[in-house]
């Protein structure tokens, strides 16, 4: 199964680009035809789930934009309140780095699209996580979240409940994103699209590996989303992380580090993209762009803009972002 159309870009074909490290080996062992790499989901995955899901969304009672105790997040987004702005998909860059969390903690870069932020909102984002209490271990890997709510009765991180279906052969949702970066020496990214396909109407992921680009891994069937029948109305890339407010210790978001205009060392989300309602990619370069940064003054963001405007033209529009030091 395949999406029945890619976006295009509206760039010129002459443009010359610099290839991007993609973080998926090639040396990778391809199931039978007719079938997909799929983790077996057991009970203690979905108790563990669910109990992660639980941490996620405000507490009854609570206002809506108050955040879960111990969570942190240091993003970029689109103005939620700007009717004139429809989204009907994203595209990104997003280097990835291994970092040392707690058992309790956790640590996510991710592009997430939807409709508002506030109240039961419907989304689905996908990026990379370190997650100890989701995988059972401190590896980078990937994931997806959805919900029609806000969490607080559908959706589920990869494919925990029936929701996401998979189709790629490569690469299996959750699977380690090898491989990851070297700061300071070389960096690897994921390079992936989420857009609504313009026939079916389904929501679709797309991935660059090394051994080809826009490779379909999965999608989100409409009927999920009711409310982004006519697209999304925000778009947000960043951080997120957690840990318990009892352990008073930071968790690490993307490289663990900032520094100010540094792709070596610090995470970004570059090559960022939307895509119209002609199916169309086009840069965020009219897009006001907005920082979201609850204590930003140890997880630290930074949007760039037109990267090549600091010497970066092969990132294109790029947000950096991490921390705490």
């Amino acid at each position: 199964m395949r999406p029945s159309s890619l976006p295009k870009s509206t760039e010129p074909l002459s443009r010359k680009k610099t290839r991007l490290t993609v973080g998926l080996r090639d040396e990778v062992l391809l199931c039978p035809n007719g079938t997909v790499p799929f983790k077996r989901v057991q009970k203690d995955d979905l108790l563990r789930g669910n109990a992660l899901l639980n941490q996620r969304h405000p507490k009854p009672g609570t206002p809506n934009e108050a955040l879960p105790a111990g969570t942190h997040y240091a993003a970029i987004t689109t103005p939620e309140n700007n009717v004139f702005l429809q989204f009907f998909g994203a595209k990104t860059s997003l280097s990835v780095y291994n970092l040392t969390v707690d058992p309790q903690q956790i640590s996510e870069v991710f592009l997430w699209i939807g409709i508002g932020v506030d109240g039961p909102y419907g989304s689905v984002e996908y990026g990379w996580t370190i997650n100890p209490g989701l995988y059972g271990d401190h590896e980078p890997r990937t994931y997806s979240l959805w919900t029609v709510d806000d969490k607080h009765t559908t959706g589920c991180y990869n494919a925990l409940c029936p929701g996401y279906v998979h189709v790629n052969q490569k690469r299996i949702m959750g699977g380690v994103a090898h491989p990851v970066s070297d700061p300071g020496k070389k960096v690897f990214a994921m390079v992936f699209s989420i857009f609504k396909d313009s026939k079916s109407g389904n929501w679709w992921l797309v991935e660059d590996f090394m051994s080809g680009k826009n490779e379909p891994m999965g999608y989100w069937p409409k009927e999920l989303f009711p409310t982004l029948k006519y697209g999304a109305k925000v778009v947000q890339l960043g951080g997120k992380v957690y840990s318990p407010p009892n352990l008073h210790k930071y968790t690490p978001m993307g490289s663990g580090a900032f520094v100010v205009n540094d792709f070596l060392r610090t995470c970004y989300a570059s090559n960022i993209k939307f895509v119209n309602s002609d199916n169309m990619f086009h840069i965020p370069k009219t897009v006001p762009m907005q920082l979201a940064a609850d204590i930003p003054d140890t997880y630290k963001a930074d949007y760039l803009g037109d990267a090549s405007l600091h010497h970066h033209p092969e990132r294109e529009y790029t947000f950096l972002f991490g921390g705490p030091k």
